[in-house]
Parts: C-alpha cells; structure tokens; sequence
C-alpha cells in the first residue's frame, strides 16, 4: 500500500501521513475529463487499493478526507481540519489525488 509521509509546518505537533497514489498530471486530466461514471469507479478502485472503504452514501473524497483525518488522530469535520487541508495543499501529489477523488 502506497504511503507518502508529509511534514507539517514547523508550528505543527505532529507530522501529518497521507496515504495516496501519486499520479501525473496527464492522468489527472484524463480523470477530470472522464465520463462521471468511469471516474467515480476509478475513484473507487484507488480507495480499494489504499484499503480505505467509503461508507455508505459517501463520496470518494469524503471517505479519504476521514480516513487521513483518522489515520492522524485528527477530528473529522467538515470542512476538513486545518492541519488536513494544510499538508494536502503543501504536496502536490496528494493535491492531484485529491482532485482526482474529487
């Protein structure tokens, strides 16, 4: 299973670990353009290959926000945690997964 540890900020207690598939720009573009369908189930099978199940009537990248929120001890809430958003938004592989969940 693909782990990628992310350091937080410096102000931050405890580092943040991301779990994702590092995907390329070009594969995050044809995700983005694919039929809803498709995408949602390529969506789907990268949770499944990270081990993380969505709940039912959850979407892909809610279930992944809660999981990561989990994983690191954090509340989920929605939005998602500050420090949550802060380590996505500070790499950019998990930045292109996420919007591929998305």
């Amino acid at each position: 299973m693909p782990t990628n540890p992310h350091t937080s900020p410096p102000d931050a207690v405890e580092p943040i670990a991301l779990r994702y598939i590092d995907i390329g720009s070009d594969l995050l573009c044809k995700t983005l353009l694919a039929p809803s369908g498709t995408a949602r189930a390529a969506a789907l099978r990268a949770l499944d290959r990270l081990g993380i199940a969505p709940r039912a009537g959850e979407g892909a990248l809610d279930a992944w926000l809660r999981v990561m929120a989990q994983d690191n001890g954090l509340p989920v809430t929605r939005p998602a945690h500050r420090r949550l958003v802060d380590a996505v938004l500070s790499d950019a592989g998990a930045a292109r997964f996420m919007f591929a969940l998305a």
